[in-house]
């Protein structure tokens, strides 16, 4: 909604610079944007709660963090050291290391990286125009959510659980969590304020 508004009061201000009348500043949040309310998304990738995770040298702080069951997370990720990681959460990891099709999804991400670094030197950005993007915007742990930061990035990622459960963070790439890259998340009913 916060978004709805600057919009709005962007295209207020345009029009006062370009001397229209008042009444033509007056657009309400559907002149522009029709019906947002019934868009499926209007809602669901408002983040509820926001926790902060720090990649520090051998060491992912903080150790544990909790997350209510049922609300929308927003994950912030900060990599304050000096390689990449890449995030994973999941609550059987031994699984997550044996499944094969993970282990490719892993190394197609790495080697991905590698080649946008060699080819723009850190200036490469993704268009989200294809299958991947038409997922959901709130990950599940279903859908094994994961995060790939590089040296010096903060990353965030909309998540949702609906079940208690105590889950792994873990950085994934050879070595890593033996290192201390790993925290655990534990999704409870509330957090006391």
């Amino acid at each position: 909604m916060r978004l709805v508004s600057q919009i709005v009061n962007n295209i207020a201000i345009i029009a006062l610079i370009c001397g229209m009348s008042p009444e033509v500043t007056a657009l309400q949040p559907e002149d522009v944007l029709g019906e947002y309310w019934n868009d499926p998304l209007f809602g669901e990738a408002a983040a509820q709660q926001s926790l902060r995770l720090e990649l520090l040298h051998r060491k992912l702080f903080p150790e544990t963090v909790f997350a209510e069951r049922g609300r929308t997370l927003q994950l912030v990720v900060d990599n304050r050291t000096a390689e990449a990681h890449m995030l994973v959460i999941t609550d059987d990891p031994q699984a997550l290391q044996n499944d094969a099709k993970f282990r490719r999804f892993r190394d197609d991400t790495l080697l991905h990286e590698q080649k946008t670094a060699a080819m723009t030197h850190h200036h490469h950005e993704h268009a989200e125009a294809n299958a991947e993007a038409a997922q959901a915007m709130v990950k599940t742990l279903k859908q094994r959510p994961s995060v790939f930061v590089r040296a010096g990035e903060r990353k965030e990622i909309l998540l949702r659980f609906d079940e208690i459960n105590a889950l792994r963070v873990m950085c994934v790439l050879p070595g890593h969590e033996e290192l201390g890259h790993h925290s655990l998340l534990q999704i409870v009913d509330s957090i006391a304020p």
